[in-house]
């Protein structure tokens, strides 16, 4: 009886020690477990192959979607002292500037690397675009052979003008750009870039819609003709003669000044005409000048009527026979009283408001019949647009 009681007591001390080693364990793994979790924390990740490229941007000739010969401009600052340099790799993505993620191509566009032009200003030269190993999205600028290089370095693709890159064909569009150096001259076109790049970073570019920006200019003529001191004070009248009004002398020549403004933007120029005749009392007439420029004279037996352009306008210039010189006058009388007149002055373009002056002259001989002599002259403006 005693050893039976002596086994069960044995039996129970052992199955509490098989409890407590159990928990040991349990508490062990726990530990573990807990040691793995901190050492997860705060272990550090893996840095990246490479150094991120500094004050990287790309200028843009245009963001016009779908723009062709767009010149782009890039530049960045290499960190990686005394690195070599055998090729810079300029990526265009659709998707992303992220070094290592797959890149996909933005609709519509081109590097069109088999024609780019390249220059380079900064610490780098030598480069020239690697035909085979670029792509429509993928540029690679190789050198001859690799050299040391670090700072500031400025990459121009395209000339903007006969030939560049196409941009992406959607209005408000973001793409990337990404920059890697490399130390070979192929660009690595087969490698990893996160692995084999010595800098490289990112850079978000965008299309955008252009203003269309619409403002209309009309034709316009101004043109006021007057007698007074301007074209408000107006006027129309042009007496020649003495104080009287009278052609008393005969060996005078009597003269007096009528007044244009004029200002066109027409592209053609404005061709003033003037249309009417000589004074004229009745049937009696004074002789006009003619059709060419004629001197004052002072016979007495001599009677003229004539006008000149004495002071053109500005771009203004006078048509003979009414570009005479002082003391010289034309009246081309049967030109001038034609249904549309003759030209007496024009410009070759457009000019801003300029005054010219026109000066009439008239005189009497011995056998002039006495009478009021008058006429009416009309002036027209003609713009050719």
């Amino acid at each position: 009886m005693k050893n039976v009681l002596f086994q069960v007591i044995l039996g129970r001390i052992r199955r509490a020690e098989l409890v407590v080693r159990l928990q040991r364990v349990q508490y062990s793994a726990a530990a573990a477990l807990l040691v793995f979790a901190l050492l997860s924390v705060f272990q550090p990740a893996t840095a990246s192959a490479y150094g991120a490229l500094s004050s990287r941007q790309v200028l843009m000739s245009s963001t016009a979607n779908a723009a062709t010969n767009v010149s782009y401009q890039v530049g960045f600052n290499t960190v990686t002292n005394g690195q070599t340099i055998g090729s810079v790799v300029v990526e265009f993505c659709g998707n992303s500037p992220i070094i290592g993620d797959s890149c996909s191509i933005a609709s519509g566009f081109n590097t069109n690397y088999a024609s780019i032009s390249l220059s380079s200003t900064g610490n780098i030269t030598g480069l020239t675009v690697d035909t085979v190993n670029s792509t429509t999205n993928r540029l690679v600028l190789k050198r001859t052979a690799a050299a040391v290089t670090n700072g500031p370095i400025s990459l121009t693709l395209g000339n903007g003008t006969t030939n560049g890159l196409t941009n992406p064909a959607n209005d408000n569009t973001t793409f990337y750009v990404r920059i890697l150096t490399y130390v070979v001259t192929d660009g690595d076109p087969l490698g990893s870039e996160t692995a084999d790049s010595t800098d490289a970073g990112g850079v978000a570019l965008s299309t955008a819609n252009q203003l269309n920006v619409t403002a209309k200019v009309q034709e316009t003529l101004t043109f006021c003709v007057y007698t007074g001191v301007d074209c408000a004070t107006g006027g129309t009248g042009v007496t020649l003669g003495d104080s009287n009004g009278v052609l008393f002398n005969t060996a005078t020549t009597y003269t007096g000044n009528a007044y244009y403004d004029l200002a066109s933007n027409a592209f053609g120029g404005v061709s003033v005409k003037m249309q009417g005749d000589t004074l004229k009392s009745g049937t009696f007439t004074i002789t006009p000048d003619g059709n060419a420029c004629t001197p004052d004279v002072t016979t007495s037996s001599v009677e003229q009527f004539g006008i000149r352009i004495s002071a053109p306008g500005a771009g203004m210039t006078a048509t003979a026979p009414y570009d005479c010189a002082a003391g010289n006058h034309g009246f081309d009388a049967a030109n001038i009283s034609t249904l549309y007149g003759q030209e007496i002055g024009k410009t070759t373009g457009a000019t801003d408001v300029a005054s010219t002056t026109i000066e009439l002259a008239a005189k009497s001989a011995g056998t002039t019949e006495a009478g009021v002599y008058t006429s009416t002259l009309t002036l027209v403006a003609t713009a050719t647009y």
